[in-house]
């Protein structure tokens, strides 16, 4: 199986971390090797923003785990 994130049909190795509305999937690695535009923090937690290869821009909340 391959892990090519710019390939739509491949289904994610690991947990799945997030879907775009262009149908691709990401696992945790997969997420980490997306071009990523930043964060975003507040009083309520941070979230990561980071570009599907389909020009889209989705967002993932980081858990830190305490």
């Amino acid at each position: 199986m391959t892990t090519d994130i710019e390939t739509a049909d491949t289904l994610p190795v690991g947990p799945l971390v997030k879907v775009c509305g262009c149908g691709r999937t990401f696992s945790a690695h997969e997420w980490s090797l997306l071009h990523c535009l930043g964060s975003m923090v507040d009083e309520e937690g941070t979230i990561e923003l980071r570009n599907c290869p389909c020009g889209s821009t989705i967002a993932v909340e980081i858990v830190i785990a305490t």
